[in-house]
């Protein structure tokens, strides 16, 4: 799949390189025979001078087209030798080659996320990793919140009609390969980031300055007038150099208003990179006939004011204000014409015109650019399956057949049926040390994350409410902050409790991994069936695993707790043990440990 497209990119890759080589021939003959001619006919007389310098000026114009067609197949080659990289890090994703994805900064979660670090949600071999280049700000942020964003406060219904509109979307997206690749290239040679968007939205909205100035604007027309009128008089011989005098006054009026000039150009020159890429995805997204209704009311949406040429009208400003980083053309530029305060002008105009509808556009980029992120993902797993929502009563519950982790690779990938809830109950998971046991935690957590996000899950099927995803995987202690492990895990476990206690219509789904294991066993037995009795209590739903047997035999945990487990398989080769696993979850608790066959296994026996 990702190979061959990768391989026909190339290919035209190298066609374009042949041709540019071509033009480049073409060019250097054009230019000598033309240099030739050019010579002859300043040295030749009448006729013969007209007729060699008409031919040299034919060759001249010759030489220019070939400077514009090879620059046009040497940009072609470009942009299909970034395709074809496009594509092979897709086929890397489907491998899960994580050493070989080039990893996107992405905005850091909070230390103590309810899930975030736990999950491998970002990292070196992590969700993020899954999905195809997205512009820092707005695509990659937004789907950062999508990933790790708080329920909202939305009606449920709302909610389930957000997420059923978005999963639309998404499976409209997944077949469009082409649209994919170009949204991927726009965003992998976007620069800024979300600092620099906020700034540019911040900008759309504020009052003008210079248009509510007509004192301003008419100087800014008069001065430069001046400015010119008198150099052309010195130019002359009529007058002397009368016109530093108008230049004078302009600096006057730039030094009055320079920290409104530079405030207004900087909000839209840090952002003249990525205007590009607005403008043109917001084109793209124009001209597309879709079937999902989001993705329809995206298009109609950038097309009922011409979102892609408006943005391109502004990328141009920007550009013509890139003047300020050469100094010396800006000085000259500014002192005769004032140029900064008639960019501003046109900056208010475009303003006025467009900028209510800015930030709406740039929202609308980001949410496309995140259901295309998610369609990839789609598309590279096309056994993955997209999630149902269930009611958040009662009998709340995730229930998934064939669930496996998204991270693993599907040749090695062992897939289980699961059942969390319903509430008044816990899934507790017993088995051997290396069983699959954490494995299976982050497995239900990450296609937790995907599905509540409105992307595919890695499973056949996958239902599930509406919920809050806590976790206690991967506890740290923390000499910083003075917390040992004991009292950092405590620490989490009591965020995850008081969560489930808020009564929020939608439950918590708690994932938590060897609960209080840096305690004795005496009282982590105890303090461990408190915990998970205050959340069976508060109607949380989760999954628990242990090491400890009888954690569900006793009250109060013998009635709520389902147990299943995992096992290992023991065989001797040559004397030694070898041990192996085949990840399957079985129901009960464990009947097998592993400690000291491992001890053996490593030669500390």
């Amino acid at each position: 799949m990702y190979a061959r497209r990768a391989a026909a990119r190339r290919a035209e890759q190298a066609e374009h390189e042949r041709r540019s080589g071509r033009f480049g021939v073409g060019r250097l003959v054009s230019f000598a025979a033309a240099a030739v001619l050019t010579v002859l006919a300043f040295r030749a007389a009448g006729g013969a001078q007209r007729a060699e310098g008409a031919l040299a000026g034919g060759l001249w114009i010759v030489f220019v087209a070939l400077v514009v067609g090879g620059s046009r197949a040497a940009a072609k080659a470009r942009r299909a030798r970034a395709l074809a990289t496009l594509n092979d890090q897709g086929g890397f994703r489907v491998r899960r080659a994580w050493d070989e994805i080039t990893e996107q900064p992405w905005p850091a979660p909070a230390a103590d996320h309810p899930f975030a670090n736990d999950l491998d949600v970002f990292g070196p071999a992590s969700l993020a990793k899954l999905f195809p280049p997205l512009s820092a700000a707005p695509g990659r942020s937004t789907l950062a919140a999508w990933l790790l964003g708080a329920p909202g406060v939305e009606a449920e219904h709302s909610m389930t009609q957000q997420l059923a509109e978005r999963q639309a979307a998404v499976a409209d997206l997944a077949p469009r390969e082409d649209l994919r690749d170009e949204l991927a290239l726009l965003a992998s040679s976007s620069r800024g980031g979300e600092a620099a968007l906020t700034q540019l939205r911040a900008w759309a909205v504020t009052p003008p300055w210079l248009s509510i100035r007509p004192a301003v604007r008419v100087q800014t027309v008069i001065i430069p007038l001046v400015t010119i009128a008198l150099l052309v008089a010195q130019f002359r011989g009529i007058a002397g150099p009368w016109w530093l005098l108008s230049v004078a006054w302009g600096m006057v009026l730039t030094r009055r208003y320079r920290a409104a000039l530079r405030a207004s150009l900087d909000a839209v020159t840090e952002q003249a990179a990525a205007l590009r890429h607005f403008a043109t995805t917001a084109s793209l997204l124009q001209a597309e006939r879709f079937d999902s209704a989001f993705l329809r009311r995206t298009g109609a949406a950038l097309g009922e004011r011409d979102a892609g040429a408006a943005l391109l009208r502004l990328r141009a400003i920007a550009d013509w204000a890139e003047t300020r980083h050469s100094p010396l053309v800006h000085a000259v530029l500014h002192a005769v014409t004032l140029w900064d305060f008639h960019l501003v002008r046109r900056l208010e105009r475009w303003r006025a015109q467009f900028g209510d509808a800015l930030g709406g556009w740039l929202d609308m980029i980001g949410e496309t650019e995140a259901a295309a992120a998610l369609a990839t993902v789609a598309h590279d797993n096309p056994d993955w399956r997209f999630p149902t929502r269930a009611a958040a009563g009662a009998d709340a519950a995730l229930r998934a057949t064939s669930l496996g982790h998204p991270l693993i690779a599907a040749s090695v990938r062992v897939a289980n049926d699961v059942t969390v809830g319903p509430r008044g109950t816990l899934l507790l998971v017993t088995g051997s040390n290396m069983a699959g046991k954490s494995t299976l935690l982050r497995a239900i957590g990450l296609n937790t994350v995907l599905a509540q996000a409105g992307g595919p899950v890695c499973a056949r099927t996958f239902e599930s409410p509406r919920v809050r995803l806590y976790t206690s995987i991967r506890v740290q202690d923390s000499l910083e902050r003075g917390v040992s492990y004991f009292m950092a895990e405590l620490q989490r476990l009591k965020l995850i409790a008081d969560a489930a206690a808020t009564g929020d219509e939608a439950p918590v789904l708690y994932l938590l991994d060897e609960m209080l294991h840096g305690t004795n066993s005496v009282e982590r037995a105890v303090a461990a069936r408190r915990i998970l009795t205050q959340l069976i209590d508060r109607g949380a739903i989760g999954a628990v695993t242990t090491h400890d047997l009888a954690l569900g035999d006793g009250p109060p945990l013998a009635d709520a707790a389902r147990q299943v487990h995992f096992t290992e398989q023991f065989s001797r080769v040559d004397g030694r043990p070898v041990m192996s696993f085949d990840y399957l979850l079985r129901p009960g608790k464990a009947t097998s440990t592993n400690a000291l066959k491992l001890l053996e296994l490593v030669g500390l026996d």
